[in-house]
């Protein structure tokens, strides 16, 4: 008797190992769970809980942070297009400012616009 012959019972039928017969033996291979939750690339919109309102003195404290900043990155401008630096890096150094100028700008409309802003 060969080893393979020998051992032969000893191997579970589960485990998709060929039988004496050469062939993967009826149920040879595992049984799939029955609570398998099939996979989806959706992803679920889940509702966002609203913010606690925001009192007076903390809106009023980010508008003065927004203003205070503006002031900064005007100032910080006027410095940049005076740099002894080559004109291509300053008119770049300068618009990037100004772009962030004009952001604090709508950030500061926003504020002030309140409830209004989230409508539009």
């Amino acid at each position: 008797m060969s080893l393979r012959h020998e051992n032969a019972h000893h191997i579970p039928r589960e485990s998709g190992v060929q039988g004496e017969s050469g062939g993967v033996a009826a149920g040879a291979f595992p049984v799939v769970a029955q609570n398998i939750v099939a996979m989806s690339n959706v992803v679920p919109f889940l509702r966002r809980t609203p913010a606690p309102r925001a009192s007076v003195s903390d809106v009023v404290a980010v508008a003065d942070d927004l203003f205070a900043l503006l002031e900064h990155l005007q100032a910080t401008s006027a410095r940049a297009a005076a740099m002894g630096r080559p004109a291509r890096e300053v008119e770049r150094t300068v618009q990037n400012l100004l772009d962030a100028v004009t952001a604090v700008e709508r950030a500061l409309d926003c504020i002030g616009e309140g409830d209004e802003a989230g409508q539009a």
